[in-house]
Parts: structure tokens; sequence; C-alpha cells
């Protein structure tokens, strides 16, 4: 029968090899892909009767977006590139920029777009060149 001391010190042995084996695991590498993934908050804001939310989300590969949600629903409208976004005084509408995908920006004669929300329809309209 074995003691409590033989008892300790077999359950030590065994997690000192369990250890050693998590840690002869390979660490994954981050490749410049991986980065673009990370996402960041920028500036939001709350229409003036609070009944939608706007904020930016960045990214560093460049594919940040806009997104536009009414906080009685559970999901966002996405606007890819979005940003800038303004409520009216009122609280009808949402104005925002629509910016070009990092590689069209520097394309002779690309210029941004506009987007349009009207929050009581729930229906955008984007304007563009």
């Amino acid at each position: 029968m074995m003691g409590v001391k033989g008892s300790w010190s077999l359950t030590a042995v065994a997690a000192l090899a369990a250890s050693t084996a998590v840690a002869a695991q390979e660490k994954p590498v981050l490749t410049p892909d991986d980065y673009g993934q990370w996402e960041r908050h920028a500036s939001g804001a709350l229409s003036p009767d609070g009944a939608w939310l706007v904020y930016g989300i960045r990214r560093v590969n460049e594919k940040d977006e806009l997104r536009i949600r009414a906080l009685d629903e559970d999901t966002a409208r996405v606007v890819p590139f979005g940003s800038g976004a303004v409520f009216d005084r009122t609280g009808r509408w949402l104005a925002y920029r629509i910016g070009l995908p990092p590689e069209e920006r520097d394309e002779e004669g690309a210029r941004d777009g506009m987007g349009l929300f009207d929050l009581r329809a729930r229906s955008d309209t984007a304007f563009s060149d």
C-alpha cells in the first residue's frame, strides 16, 4: 500500500509530465493576414432619440467598416469602408462617408462616396460618382 508521501510524489511526477508535454507543443506563429482580424472600436454616436447607435470598426488590414444598429435589434447593418457618420437634428437621417478599398485609393479619379440612411424606413441609399 502506498503512503501519503508516495501518493504525493506520484501526483507531482504526473503533473510535471503533463506540463512538459504542453510546453513542448508548437506555438502558432502570427502572420500578417492574422493581424487584419484584430479590430478596435472607433468613435461612436447615439441618435438624438436614443434608438440608434453608430460606430466604426478599424482593422489593421484597413478593411474598416461602419456599423449602424437599432437598439431594439440584435444585429447591425455594416457599411464597408464607412466612416464619419452624423445624425441630423431630427433623428430621422444618418449621413456617412463611404471610402474606397486600399487597393483602389490611389487610382486616378478615385473618389469616396456618401451614404444616407433613413432611420424610420430602415433603408439606405449610396451616392457615388
